[in-house]
């Protein structure tokens, strides 16, 4: 049970923030408990269970340690004194100028917010980080030491790069290089570096995100960090800038470098969650220290899954590649590699854009029953995922309220959407051998109307593309012509 703030003001923080979001009690309640439960709790009757001031905190759409922190933004003044002494004792609370401040709670803070990244849930982490970052030219809000005020604008940039505001990414990069040159922290500069590089790509300046990632690559050869996961996301940002720039050799010798990096996942989600459920309940008996030690494993695990998961893209994108330089046996290698990585991680969208490449690659060989038969596991296993990101609430909209989705299935919905309208473009291609004209403008048809819907990409433009040329092989020549224009409209709309 929780015992850092009476039962009182803890339901008064709960019917506070339930009445912000405009919710009854039934609401809050749901099919978890009872409404006289919910009413109890909000009285100060009753405490709630950690599980259940967990569910009730998800619901309010604040981490459950920010009902439980006397410190807490958004609910008014605490007195500090009000608490018990040995509450204060275990916090290492100390007086200072604007209240009391733990240095461990501090700290802790940083952790869950790491935490929260990993997982996908940004603007929660920013909820956390904004306040900590101290406004240009002063100190920060509460005591913190150089690393870890570092470590304040080195998540608040992930955070807000994962959510596509660059102008706030661009300016937390550039105060937090500017503290890491000041204090000579060569890691740190390469992962903002790295970071930094991703900003100037999202903003269309791919040359730049190159010259970032090369000094970054330069930094990880010297071999003063050995990181593995900043290894991979330097080494996949590069290759990304390189097929922006359409240097598929580049690309491809730098895949190679980076699929070097990757090593069996064994369990990594499984003890991500141990750790995890152990910063909890730390945090929960104000033990900070060792609380910010597992939210911290529990981060790096998280990260490190992630990465497995770009690793299955990698493979893939480098065995697109290897299929355009007609390694055609390399690429099968690959894939089929990559597949079984992605069914190990449970991986759908990644499963179907790999079935969808074996049946390109099956297409190439003229096996046309094998490519029908991997191209419809494609198509199902796609259109199942979109339906479930579009059904059970976390589509969102892309960008700054997608990342439930990313977090949760590995892709955004657009991601979703264009990974079908692919699958269903290659179904229009095996029927288009088979002879299928109605069939192949169906799908196609299907998959263009999942198009209209994004922005412009490199996908829409390739599918636009291959569609055109299909039609011009049956002699329509006119209509051809304007799937051939629209591919070029999705290509220099790019922001490249």
């Amino acid at each position: 049970m929780i015992t850092t703030l009476s039962a009182k003001v803890l339901g008064q923080r709960i019917r506070l923030l339930r009445i912000r979001h405009g919710l009854t009690q039934q609401d809050l309640a749901g099919d978890d408990y009872s409404k006289s439960y919910i009413s109890a709790i909000e009285q100060g009757k009753t405490r709630p269970s950690l599980m259940a001031l967990q569910r009730i905190a998800a619901k309010l759409e604040v981490p459950a340690g920010a009902l439980l922190d006397p410190e807490a933004r958004g609910f008014g003044a605490l007195d500090p004194n009000a608490l018990p002494r040995r509450v204060r004792r275990r916090r290492g609370m100390r007086p200072g100028p604007g209240g009391f401040i733990s240095p461990a709670y501090t700290e802790f803070q940083i952790a869950q917010a790491e935490l929260l990244i990993a997982l996908g849930l940004y603007a929660q982490a920013l909820e956390i980080l904004r306040p900590m970052v101290p406004a240009e030219g002063e100190q920060a809000s509460r005591p913190m030491e150089a690393a870890q005020v570092l470590r304040v604008y080195h998540l608040a940039a992930k955070a807000t790069l994962h959510q596509e505001d660059l102008t706030e990414a661009f300016d937390y990069l550039r105060r937090g290089l500017q503290i890491a040159e000041q204090i000579g922290d060569r890691e740190e500069q390469l992962r903002l570096r790295n970071l930094l590089g991703v900003a100037h790509f999202r903003s269309g300046q791919v040359l730049s995100a190159l010259e970032e990632h090369r000094i970054c690559l330069e930094g990880l050869r010297s071999g003063t960090v050995q990181d593995p996961n900043l290894r991979l996301a330097v080494y996949n940002n590069i290759a990304r800038d390189y097929i922006a720039l359409h240097d598929d050799d580049r690309a491809m010798a730098t895949y190679r470098d980076a699929l070097q990096l990757l090593e069996e996942v064994n369990s990594l989600e499984r003890q991500a969650n141990g750790f995890k459920a152990l910063a909890t309940i730390y945090s929960n008996v104000d033990d900070y220290s060792t609380a910010s030690r597992y939210a911290t494993k529990a981060a790096g695990l998280y990260q490190a899954l992630g990465n497995m998961q770009q690793v299955v893209r990698m493979q893939n994108k480098y065995a697109n590649l290897l299929i355009r330089a007609g390694e055609i046996e390399q690429a099968q290698q690959y894939l089929t590699s990559a597949l079984e990585l992605a069914e190990e991680l449970s991986s759908d969208l990644d499963r179907a854009l790999l079935l969808t490449s074996l049946a390109q690659l099956s297409l190439e060989r003229g096996n046309l029953k094998d490519a029908q038969e991997r191209i419809e596991q494609a198509v199902q296993i796609s259109r199942q995922a979109l339906h479930n990101i579009e059904t059970t609430g976390d589509a969102g909209t892309d960008g700054k309220n997608g990342s439930a989705a990313r977090y949760r299935y590995g892709y955004t919905r657009s991601e979703a959407r264009q990974i079908l309208a692919n699958a269903l473009s290659t179904a229009g291609e095996v029927a288009a051998r088979q002879g299928d004209d109605h069939k192949t403008d169906r799908l196609f048809e299907e998959a263009i109307k999942l198009l209209n819907s994004l922005e412009p990409s490199d996908v829409s433009s390739d599918i636009y593309q291959r569609y055109a040329r299909l039609l011009a092989d049956r002699g329509q020549h006119e209509r051809a012509a304007t799937y051939f224009e629209r591919a070029y409209r999705a290509v220099t709309k790019r922001a490249y």
